[in-house]
């Protein structure tokens, strides 16, 4: 064997190899991202903690879009800071002397994150779970906290004013680029991660399509 063909050899072996990694690359990438988005609760579930919400927020005199620490403070809860110890990512613990439930954080959070994880202790308290409650890492997520996520998106994002934006904006017919404008949009709006963004999306519709059937 000559050296040429010795060179042609190893180049076919590096780019067959190179092409197979960035194959499974690419679909370990897609199937992280559905897994990311999955609805993991019912419809059922999902219209009965925008119910839950509403009434919590005609309770109190919130409205659809008041910050979250609007929404805390109707509901006793305050930022605890971060501790090392905790277990998951965020914990809302039990009253302290004062009466208030603090949520603490795992240190290394960016702010969005902890954004939405000290919503999702307010969804515990709105879905009048017991404490102390936690925001765990991964998935597979016990259906409660799964309900609370939920509750956490739809505080930060509201369902009629995410609707509103998309179909103002034609979400639904537009090409794949602007969709990502769009959604970019709203987590510069919601301060909100693009995952959050596009499930929040997803489920917005879902909901929407339901109610104009009825």
């Amino acid at each position: 064997m000559n050296g040429q063909v010795y060179l042609i050899i190893i180049f076919l072996v590096i780019f067959v190899t190179v092409t197979v990694s960035a194959v499974v690359t690419y679909r370990n990438a897609k199937d992280e991202y559905k897994r990311k988005i999955k609805l993991d609760i019912s419809l059922e579930q999902m219209i009965e903690s925008e119910k839950r919400i509403a009434q919590f927020f005609e309770k109190n005199n919130i409205h659809p879009g008041d910050s979250i620490q609007i929404v805390a403070n109707a509901l006793n809860v305050i930022d605890g800071g971060t501790q090392n110890d905790i277990s998951g990512r965020a914990r809302l613990n039990e009253p302290n002397a004062d009466g208030k439930m603090v949520v603490v954080f795992k240190s290394g959070l960016d702010p969005k994150e902890r954004l939405f994880d000290f919503a999702h202790e307010c969804g515990h308290r709105i879905n009048q779970d017991p404490t102390p409650a936690t925001r765990p890492e991964g998935y597979n997520k016990a259906e409660v906290e799964q309900l609370a996520d939920y509750v956490a998106a739809a505080l930060l994002m509201p369902l009629d004013q995410v609707y509103n934006y998309l179909e103002n904006n034609h979400y639904t017919t537009i090409s794949n680029r602007k969709k990502v404008i769009l959604i970019r949009n709203l987590c510069k709006k919601y301060k909100v991660t693009e995952m959050i963004a596009l499930r929040r999306v997803k489920e917005v519709y879902v909901i929407k399509q339901v109610q104009m059937n009825i």
